[in-house]
C-alpha cells in the first residue's frame, strides 16, 4: 500500500515550481529568513545518503512479508533489492486468478511509476484492476485506478487522469475507505494543479481535505503529502507566512521517516525558499544533495529537474559557462521528455546573456512552441471528450456488426455512414476548435501590440508634462527673478530669491524625471549634486571654500519623496550658505540618507554643517522662520519627526517610514 507515495510524491516532484521560472530573489522578512536557515540546518544535518545495503530475499518469507520488504527498500532508496523482491514472482497469465498475484501486478505498476516508466505501469496496472475487479477487491482496484490517473498525467493524458482518479474517488467513498479516499483526493489535487495551476485557488480544497482525512487515520504519507503541496500553493501565490507552517511540518515527517523521494521535495523546495531569501551557498548545498539522491535512485525526470536548477542557481550568479552545462545535461537525460517549455527560456536567458543571440533567438522560438503545446494540453478535456464519444461509437459498431455478420448488405452500409458521420463530425468540432485558437491567438497578439501602443503613448505623454511643468516653472522662476531685480526692498528682494529657489528645486525635479526611462523616480545622490549645483549659482563666494559630500548612491526616490526631501534640503542649504558659510576656513555640507539598523522599515536623512548653529534655546518646533515652517510642514508629509542638536556645526535629523513612502533601492 505504501508504494502508493511515490505515486503522490512523484507529483509533487513534478509540479513544485514547474510552471515558474526559477524563484526571484525578494525582500523577506527576518522572522521568516531566520526560521528557512533553522529548517535548512536540520535537513542538511539529515542529508546522508541511503547506503547500499545487501539484499534479503530469502525463500522463506511469506508472499505479504515479500511486499512488505520490498516496499521498505523502496523507501529507503534501495530500488535494487526492491526490484529484486517484486520479479523474484511468477508472472505468467495465470496471474489473475490470485489475489496475491493481483497485489504483485498492482505492487510493480507502482514500482515502475515511481521510477517514472509510466507505459509500463500503465500496463501492469490495467491488468490489476481487471483482475481486482473479479476477485471483489475494491482497495486493490483503487491502487490501481490511481497509478494509471497518475502515470497518464505524467505522460499529459490530462482527461484520462481526471476520469481515472475520480473514479477511484467514487469507489473510495462508496465503500467508506477512508484511507483510498485521502490518496484519490491528493490525485485529484495533483490534476487539477497541472491543469489550472496554482493561481486558479482549483488545488486547494483538494488538499486540504486530503490532509483531514490522513489527520484522522494517521496516514503520514499522505500527510507528507499534503502539507507540501499547500505549502507550495502558498508559496506559489507569493503568501510565504502562510505556507511555512505546512512546509515546517513536512519536513518533520520527512526528516522522521528516512523516506528518499520526501527528502528529494524538501531539498528542491527549500533550496528555492532561499533563493529568495539570497541564501545562494545555503541553497546549493541542497541542490547537490538532491542531485547525489537522484543520481542513485533511477529517477531520471528528478535528474532533470535538478539539472536545471542547478543551471539556474550559476546563472544567477553569472557563472554562465556553468549554468549552460547544466541545462545541456537537463536536456540530455536518457528516458526523459526534455520538451518543457521552461527548460529552452533558461537556455535561451544564458545565450542572451552570453551574447549569443542567434541561439538565444532559436531557444526562445522552441520554449514558445513548447508553451503553445502546454496551453493546447491543458485545454484538451473538451476535445478529449469529443474523441471519447467517437471511440464509443465506433466500439458499438463492431459489437453491432459481430452480432449481426449475416444480416443484409443494407444493414453493414448502415453502419458505415453512420460511422462516417461520426468522424465528419469529430473533424468538423476538431476543426473549429483549432480555428478558434487560431483567432484567439490573433485577438491576443493584436491586444498586446494595442498595449505596447498605449504605453508609449502615455510614456510620450508623461514625458511631455515633466517637459511642460519644469517650463512652467522656470518661467515662473524667471519671473521671480524679474521681480526681485526691480525691487529695491531688501526683505522683499531676500523672499523673492528664496521663492525663486524653491521654484527651482521643483523644476529640478521635473527635469530629472523628463531624462529619467522609469518617468517616476530619480536617482537621490545625483538629485541633490545638482541642487547643490543649483544653489551654489545663487549664493557661494569666490573667497568661499566647500567640502560638499552625499551619502545613499543606490538610493531610488519616487517623485512623492523626492519632492518634500528636496525641498527640505533646499532650506537646509539656502541657511548654510546665508549664515554658515564663511571665508577663509574649511566650510562642510554632509547629506546622508541612511536605513537605521535593526528598524528594516525606516531610514533616516541626516544634514549636517560646521557652521554656528541654531541660536541656543530655540525651539524649532515654535519657530517664526518661514524657511523652518516650509521643513517642519514637509517633514510631517515624509511621516518623519525633525530633530535637531549641535556638533561642531548644526545637524538635522529626520527618521521616517518606507512603507509610508515610495523609496526603492
Amino acid at each position: 500500500m505504501r508504494c502508493l507515495l511515490h505515486t503522490i510524491l512523484l507529483g509533487i516532484v513534478c509540479f513544485i515550481f514547474i510552471d515558474t521560472p526559477w524563484a526571484q530573489t525578494t525582500s523577506v522578512p527576518i522572522v521568516i529568513e531566520k526560521e528557512l536557515l533553522s529548517l535548512f540546518k536540520q535537513v542538511n544535518d539529515h542529508s546522508k545518503q541511503p547506503s547500499d545495503s545487501s539484499c534479503i530475499t530469502g525463500s522463506s518469507y511469506t508472499f505479504d512479508e515479500k511486499m512488505s520488504k520490498a516496499l521498505q527498500y523502496n523507501r529507503s532508496g534501495n530500488w535494487q533489492c526492491c526490484e529484486k523482491l517484486l520479479l523474484s514472482e511468477p508472472g505468467s497469465e495465470k496471474i489473475l486468478k490470485s489475489k496475491d498475484s493481483v497485489q504483485l501486478y498492482t505492487a510493480l505498476a507502482e514500482y515502475l511509476n515511481s521510477h517514472h516508466q509510466y507505459d509500463s505501469s500503465i500496463v501492469l496496472a490495467v491488468k490489476a484492476n481487471i483482475g481486482a475487479k473479479r476477485k471483489d477487491m475494491v482497495r486493490e482496484e483503487i491502487r490501481a485506478l490511481l497509478v494509471i490517473a497518475n502515470s497518464s498525467l505524467q505522460l499529459r493524458k490530462i482527461y484520462e487522469a481526471y476520469k481515472y482518479a475520480d473514479s477511484a474517488l467514487q469507489i473510495s467513498r462508496h465503500y467508506n475507505d477512508k484511507l483510498m479516499e485521502g490518496k484519490s483526493l491528493m490525485q485529484m489535487g495533483l490534476c487539477a494543479r497541472r491543469h489550472f495551476t496554482a493561481l486558479a485557488n482549483r488545488t486547494l480544497p483538494y488538499y486540504m481535505d486530503a490532509k483531514k482525512i490522513s489527520e484522522i487515520n494517521n496516514d503520514s504519507l499522505i500527510l507528507f503529502s499534503s502539507n507540501m503541496l499547500i505549502a507550495d500553493d502558498y508559496f506559489q501565490n507569493h503568501k510565504l507566512p502562510e505556507g511555512l507552517p505546512y512546509l515546517r511540518t513536512a519536513v518533520q515527517i520527512a526528516l522522521k521517516s528516512g523516506n528518499v523521494q520526501q527528502k528529494y521535495s524538501v531539498y528542491i523546495i527549500l533550496s528555492m525558499l532561499l533563493v529568495q531569501s539570497e541564501h545562494y551557498d545555503e541553497s546549493f548545498i541542497l541542490l547537490k544533495n538532491a542531485l547525489d539522491l537522484t543520481k542513485k535512485q533511477k529517477l531520471p525526470y528528478s535528474l532533470q529537474h535538478t539539472y536545471l536548477r542547478i543551471s539556474d542557481h550559476f546563472h544567477l550568479k553569472k557563472q554562465l559557462d556553468s549554468s549552460l552545462y547544466y541545462a545541456n545535461l537537463s536536456a540530455s537525460v536518457p528516458g526523459v521528455d526534455s520538451s518543457w517549455a521552461n527548460m529552452w527560456i533558461v537556455k535561451a536567458n544564458i545565450y542572451k546573456d552570453l551574447g549569443d543571440f542567434k541561439s538565444a533567438s532559436d531557444m526562445y522560438e522552441r520554449g514558445l512552441d513548447m508553451a503553445t503545446k502546454d496551453f493546447l494540453y491543458r485545454n484538451q478535456e473538451q476535445l478529449s471528450g469529443y474523441e471519447a464519444t467517437l471511440k464509443t461509437k465506433e466500439k458499438e459498431l463492431q459489437i453491432e456488426v459481430e452480432m449481426k455478420k449475416r444480416s443484409k448488405i443494407l444493414w453493414t452500409l448502415w453502419g458505415i455512414l453512420i460511422l462516417f458521420l461520426v468522424v465528419l463530425y469529430a473533424f468538423t468540432i476538431q476543426r473549429r476548435a483549432r480555428r478558434l485558437l487560431t483567432a484567439q491567438n490573433i485577438m491576443i497578439e493584436s491586444q498586446k501590440q494595442q498595449l505596447e501602443k498605449s504605453l508609449d503613448e502615455k510614456n510620450i505623454l508623461i514625458k511631455e508634462i515633466h517637459h511642460r511643468v519644469k517650463n512652467n516653472l522656470e518661467v515662473i522662476s524667471s519671473l521671480l527673478e524679474l521681480q526681485s531685480n526691480s525691487s529695491n526692498d531688501l526683505k522683499a528682494k531676500s523672499a523673492l530669491e528664496a521663492g525663486q529657489i524653491r521654484v527651482q528645486s521643483i523644476a529640478l525635479i521635473h527635469h530629472k524625471l523628463y531624462h529619467s526611462e522609469s518617468l517616476a523616480k530619480i536617482a537621490f545622490k545625483e538629485f541633490i549634486e545638482d541642487l547643490y549645483n543649483q544653489i551654489c549659482k545663487v549664493f557661494l563666494r569666490e573667497d568661499a571654500n566647500i567640502m560638499f559630500k552625499v551619502s545613499g548612491d543606490d538610493l531610488i526616490l519616487e517623485m512623492d519623496v523626492a519632492v518634500p526631501i528636496g525641498l527640505i534640503l533646499n532650506e537646509l542649504m539656502t541657511n548654510s550658505f546665508k549664515y554658515a558659510v564663511k571665508k577663509g576656513i574649511q566650510n562642510t555640507i554632509l547629506i546622508q540618507l541612511v536605513p537605521i539598523p535593526d528598524q528594516s522599515s525606516w531610514y533616516k536623512l541626516v544634514y549636517k554643517d560646521n557652521g554656528p548653529g541654531l541660536p541656543e534655546g530655540l525651539n524649532i518646533e515654535k519657530s517664526t522662520s518661514l524657511g523652518m515652517k516650509v521643513i517642519l510642514l514637509l517633514t510631517k508629509q515624509l511621516g518623519g519627526k525633525l530633530n535637531y542638536y549641535f556638533d561642531h556645526g548644526s545637524v538635522f535629523e529626520i527618521p521616517f517610514s518606507i512603507y509610508k513612502n515610495n523609496l526603492k533601492k
